[in-house]
């Protein structure tokens, strides 16, 4: 997503980013599936608290991890402009900042 947001700037200075190198379509599909992984796995690991009756941990993950990488996702696949792909990337850093607070619930639970 930082690429596609950044992609005006990165061809002033002649960067080689991803969506430089093959295109603002291949790289919003690239984005795309490496999403749809994640989210798959997420929502595996979620499956796999509740078989564990870890249900808080399930809804943590759903909640505070889930939700925001759909909602970048969604920014992401349907963007066009810098304003959106800034969106999809601020979800994103949600989830991942998300993501390292429920590493420490998880080392202290």
């Amino acid at each position: 997503m930082k690429d596609l947001e950044d992609l005006a700037g990165d061809q002033k200075v002649g960067a080689k980013t991803v969506a430089i190198a093959f295109g603002e379509g291949p790289a919003r599909i690239m984005a795309g599936a490496m999403m749809i992984i994640v989210l798959a796995m997420i929502g595996v690991l979620a499956l796999w608290f509740i078989q564990e009756s870890q249900a808080i941990l399930a809804l943590f993950l759903l909640s505070f991890i889930l939700v925001p990488l759909v909602i970048a996702f969604i920014y992401g696949a349907w963007g066009r402009t810098r304003f959106e792909y800034g969106k999809a990337s601020m979800w994103s850093k949600h989830a991942m900042f998300m993501g390292l607070v429920f590493l420490v619930v998880l080392g202290v639970v």
